[in-house]
């Protein structure tokens, strides 16, 4: 890096004295900056002085074996947020070969690259068990219509073919364990995920039972767009809850860190910057 700014410094004209100063210049990437910051003036910053810099994978691993220690811990006696979103986190709408564990490692870490930012999320207040309730009318409702349908074959009956198989579901769900909604609010956010090629399969021709077809294509896209409203309140209300439930992953991987006397990355620039950081 030095000798790119060396060869900068000769193209450009009058930079004699920069030339015969540059030896004497600090030349690197901002961490190492901080890093030679910090070994100067380890006290202050309050660091060990002898402290050992974590590149990412390192980081990583250490990160991710303090994760798996939590997790065991936790799921000893799991708190209904962490039982949630566990929940949430066992379907995707993203094809993806990571599982719950997988994605929930992958939230902490996230946090923990933003940790400077430490104030608590807001938690709104939402009334989830009449948002559900709703949507189970709503998909009632369609339901009833479906079961009208002239043929079973249908190419519309058979796209929506999940939302008679998630009103079952939920049914079966709400008999066996009413104060558990996790189970019924999965079912529902992952419905529109499940009906697929939906504007390539509306069919033709009556539909049976006095019913226009339209209807069941209305009734599909208002249940559709409901599910859609509520997710957004039902994301905001877990990632808020979920963050606190997280933020001891955090506060467990700054303590490992701190007994082994070694700074990541982030440790580097919030540590310069603000030294009671490291405290």
């Amino acid at each position: 890096m030095k000798v790119r700014v060396r060869q900068e410094l000769e193209r450009r004209k009058n930079q004699g004295q920069a030339l015969r100063t540059l030896d004497r210049a600090f030349i690197g990437t901002i961490h190492s900056f901080c890093a030679h910051l910090l070994r100067q003036r380890p006290v202050e910053a309050c660091v060990d002085p002898d402290f050992r810099e974590l590149d990412d994978p390192n980081a990583r691993a250490l990160f991710d074996g303090v994760f798996r220690e939590w997790l065991a811990a936790r799921l000893n006696e799991p708190a209904p947020v962490l039982r949630r979103a566990l929940a949430r986190l066992a379907w995707s709408e993203e094809r993806s070969a990571e599982g719950p564990i997988e994605k929930l490692r992958e939230a902490a870490w996230g946090l923990a690259e933003w940790r400077d930012h430490d104030a608590a999320w807001q938690i709104r207040d939402i009334d989830r068990l009449a948002g559900m309730l709703a949507l189970f009318e709503r998909l009632k409702k369609l339901d009833a219509l479906l079961r009208m349908a002239r043929r079973p074959t249908d190419a519309l009956a058979r796209c929506l073919k999940p939302v008679q198989e998630s009103r079952q579901r939920i049914r079966i769900a709400r008999e066996a364990d009413a104060s558990n909604p996790d189970e019924v609010e999965n079912e529902l956010l992952s419905l529109k995920f499940r009906v697929k090629y939906f504007e390539t399969n509306q069919g033709y021709g009556d539909w049976g039972g006095g019913i226009q077809r339209n209807q069941v294509v209305i009734g599909w896209r208002d249940l559709n767009d409901a599910i859609e409203a509520f997710r957004i309140d039902a994301d905001a209300d877990l990632a808020a809850r979920l963050r606190e439930e997280l933020w001891r992953v955090i506060e467990h991987y700054q303590h490992a860190k701190r007994r082994a006397g070694s700074l990541d990355f982030q440790d580097l620039l919030i540590c310069a910057r603000d030294p009671a950081a490291s405290r």
